[in-house]
């Protein structure tokens, strides 16, 4: 029996994919589905997105697999634009993609789109956390009450959950009765490791969540270490106001052992990890970050306020810090003592269970289990141009 289709319903992926340096609505969801996508076609799968309209000139080259264009943000007409060309369009993309089972990781009322698609072709939808408020309907940002209650309606009717954790696995039973499968995040191993000479790195998206002044803060506390602050804003509803990202730009500017590097592409942030002394995360709240896999792939050690399935603490991946003064008492002591957190047992442990290899075999067993007893329809494997 061949493998299942997977058509993923993500947006915003385009942005990952474009020639184009395109900061607005980018994330750790989208890098994180993207990666699960071409390991996955690199397994032999037929994976398709469904994803925003776009130019194909705008697009890089090789992408391994189909794009099926929806809407341009912003079109449409008021008060009639969600119908259409927002829901028409998408429904469309969702039909056009005729997969086995249908994947979506997105807060809002997309996922109740991909149930009726999936239940209207005898298909499967799976739906994976990407935060932990995605299974706490108190703390949701969306600001739509029409939106709000679609995802929920979405939420309780797919037929496989994904967490990234326990907390959410828990949150997922107690708010919606459901069970998980809990996969954490996945990254490629990187060509080398750091040798942590360097700053302290601080990457994510410029919002309120990600409390980026206590970095700022950091820095000026430790005028005698070098600090890195790499983000952009994240533009659109339900999002911080683009002054936001402004004021912290004006913020870090004053420091003058901060160095802001505002937005840059994917392969560029990533660079920065190679040299870094230690991360430095100052969430609110996380799901599991991919810049935690990122730092611990080249064996660097994450200071943080979040501790996802308790495994910093447990493996010795870093520090969980309690305070920003206790934050700032541990990366004096490590930032110029890379004894305290070797890089080989850092990297060791991310090799063991924290690749994206690793990630998809598990992901292989959730497909599996919702396609196993039956036949699905055996169909050409279409074209993989961008539709």
């Amino acid at each position: 029996m061949r493998k299942p289709s997977i058509c993923f319903a993500n947006l915003k992926l385009y942005h990952l994919l474009t020639r184009e340096i395109d900061s607005q609505g980018m994330g750790g969801a989208e890098l994180q589905v993207l990666l699960i996508a071409k390991e996955l076609v690199r397994r032999g799968y037929d994976v398709s997105f469904v994803t925003y309209a776009h130019d194909k000139r705008e697009l890089q080259d090789d992408i391994p697999f189909r794009l099926i264009q929806t809407f341009r943000r912003g079109s449409g007409l008021p008060f009639l634009k969600f119908f259409h060309p927002t829901v028409s369009s998408i429904l469309r993309g969702l039909w056009k993609a005729d997969a086995d089972i249908y994947y979506c990781n997105v807060t809002g009322f997309l996922i109740s789109l991909v149930v009726i698609v999936a239940r209207l072709r005898g298909r499967k939808a799976v739906f994976c956390g990407a935060s932990d408020t995605n299974f706490q309907p108190e703390r949701s940002r969306m600001t739509s009450a029409k939106g709000r209650r679609l995802y929920l309606w979405g939420l309780k009717h797919c037929d496989a959950y994904i967490t990234q954790n326990s907390i959410q696995q828990d949150l997922l039973r107690e708010n919606f009765g459901k069970t998980g499968t809990p996969v954490p995040y996945g990254f490629p191993p990187p060509d080398g490791v750091s040798h942590r000479k360097g700053p302290v790195l601080w990457v994510g998206s410029i919002r309120a969540v990600k409390d980026p002044r206590k970095f700022i803060e950091l820095a000026r506390r430790l005028p005698s270490e070098r600090f890195v602050m790499i983000g952009g804003p994240m533009l659109g509803k339900g999002e911080e106001p683009e002054e936001f990202y402004e004021q912290i730009a004006a913020e870090a500017a004053k420091v003058p052992n901060l160095e802001f590097k505002g937005f840059l592409p994917m392969e560029e942030a990533d660079s920065y990890f190679n040299q870094a002394s230690l991360f430095v995360n100052t969430s609110v709240v996380e799901g599991f970050p991919n810049t935690f896999l990122q730092a611990w792939s080249r064996g660097v050690p994450v200071i943080t306020f979040v501790n996802p399935d308790n495994l910093i603490p447990a493996h010795g991946l870093g520090v969980v810090a309690q305070s920003l003064d206790e934050m700032v008492d541990v990366v004096a002591r490590a930032a110029g003592n890379p004894s305290l957190f070797p890089v080989d047992h850092i990297r060791k442990f991310f090799d063991r269970h924290l690749t994206i290899a690793s990630a998809v075999d598990k992901y292989e067993q959730v497909f599996a289990g919702l396609v196993d007893g039956t036949e699905p329809t055996f169909r050409p494997r279409p074209d993989r141009s961008s539709s």
